[in-house]
């Protein structure tokens, strides 16, 4: 059965790819290559886990992507291009003109102070982890902040607040370079741009998640592909070049995101194969566990896992005693395996709502991210500068798509204060960025 589904989603991101006119980065394309490989890495677990996938898995799984894929194809169809206009697929874009250009001194300013909260961070992981080696603290603070809703087991507020400045920095100057390196290569060797960005995954490394490692490479190939089709035309051999550049930047990637495992506390001794396989692939087979068991849908409250980052976000106002799901139990396979604690989105969706929770949940988000990009592609404003940041937040905000054959990111995380601060601080600081940008640039 888990054979069928591979094909059914390799037949749906056909028609996600014909619908799309060979775009692999759009939005519905970007959530079937996320389930794609997620059901190849659990084929190659099939004996290991002891995989029998049932009919209403892969029911569920399906009607989910068809569902974005529909949602996508009426996003697009209600966006209409204004009158006067000229499709971005016929009009080239991006210039010398277009170059963000910020002063080196205020890029150092940026990164010292940014430097400043990494160190401040790390003396709240030593206190917070009480282990003699970093790698222990951070094993002993992740484990605790996600066991234990306990205030005094968290980071202080103000390095919290801190923390979402010196990533909002970090982003927009890495947007602004490489919007420079694609304008002119000569600007790839301004790599000052960089360093922001650079101390912000450390940051995120000393909370012992890699989540937002994940985030800055799915930016990075998103901002890079969307700006270089805006300077040269949106053309399918771009997709297929990209697609081929974005295997072996993942490839990279997972050799670094294995060897970090130690640095941050995890205590497998799996194999470089095993070790990501479970972590992409299991979620499939938790998926299918969770479907045919007797505690599916066994949820009090309304969306109460769908809705954790809600719930939690309300339970700092109230005095009720909120039951918060925001982390899932632990999945053992048939065959005694641990796979882990993530069953894809669609476990929250369907837990809450049943399959009408699959189609809708899902339907919102992809409207969401398929109209922006639909927005992107066909209504560049003339003025590329104030349009740009509609890119730098969609390229910013996009990995949930990525994320979704593992676990779900939209609701449980973007939908929260947290999130809407740093979503604010992003625009906010970006619009005095390109305002400082125009004062200082010469062309």
């Amino acid at each position: 059965m888990i054979w069928f589904l591979l094909v059914l989603i390799i037949f749906l991101g056909i028609i996600s790819l014909i619908l799309n006119k060979g775009d692999f980065f759009s939005p519905s394309c970007i959530i079937c290559l996320s389930y794609l490989f997620s059901t190849f890495c659990a084929i190659l677990n099939i004996k290991k886990w002891g995989v029998s996938l049932h009919y209403n898995t892969l029911f569920v799984i399906v009607i989910g992507l068809a569902t974005f894929i529909a949602i996508e194809c009426i996003s697009k169809k209600i966006t209409v291009l204004p009158k006067n206009k000229i499709s971005v697929q016929k009009n080239f874009f991006l210039d010398n003109s277009d170059v963000l250009f910020i002063p080196q001194t205020l890029i150092l300013l940026i990164s010292f102070i940014s430097f400043l909260i990494l160190i401040m961070l790390y003396q709240e992981i030593s206190r917070l982890g009480g282990a003699p080696s970093i790698s222990e603290s951070i094993g002993n603070f992740r484990n605790a902040t996600v066991l234990s809703s306990n205030e005094e087991l968290q980071l202080t507020f103000s390095v919290t607040q801190l923390l979402k400045f010196s990533a909002a920095f970090g982003y927009v100057l890495l947007y602004f370079y490489i919007n420079n390196s694609v304008i002119d290569k000569k600007n790839f060797k301004k790599i000052s741009y960089l360093i922001p960005i650079t101390i912000h995954v450390l940051q995120s490394l000393l909370t012992g998640g890699r989540l937002p490692l994940i985030r800055v490479i799915v930016s990075i190939v998103l901002m890079y592909y969307i700006l270089h089709n805006l300077k040269n035309g949106w053309r399918i051999s771009t997709g297929f070049t990209f697609l081929r550049r974005t295997i072996v930047t993942v490839l990279l990637f997972f050799i670094v995101f294995y060897f970090l495992k130690d640095f941050l506390g995890r205590s497998s001794q799996e194999s470089f194969i095993d070790y990501i396989t479970r972590y992409v692939g299991g979620s499939i087979e938790a998926l299918d566990i969770f479907l045919n068991t007797s505690s599916a849908r066994a949820n009090n409250l309304f969306g109460q896992e769908t809705f954790s980052g809600v719930y939690a976000m309300f339970s700092r106002f109230s005095s009720d005693n909120i039951d918060i799901v925001k982390s899932l139990p632990w999945v053992v396979s048939r065959t005694g395996y641990t796979i882990g604690n993530v069953y894809t989105a669609f476990r929250r969706y369907y837990s809450d709502f049943g399959y009408l929770g699959v189609i809708f949940c899902t339907g919102f988000i992809s409207f969401v991210y398929s109209k922006v990009y639909s927005i992107i592609k066909m209504n560049l404003a003339n003025n590329y500068k104030k349009f740009s940041v509609v890119i730098f937040l969609y390229t910013s905000f996009v990995y949930p798509l990525v994320t979704h054959a593992m676990e779900d990111i939209f609701y449980i995380t973007l939908i929260t204060i947290g999130t809407m601060i740093q979503f604010v601080l992003f625009i906010g600081v970006y619009i005095i960025m390109i305002k400082i940008s125009e004062k200082y640039f010469i062309a």
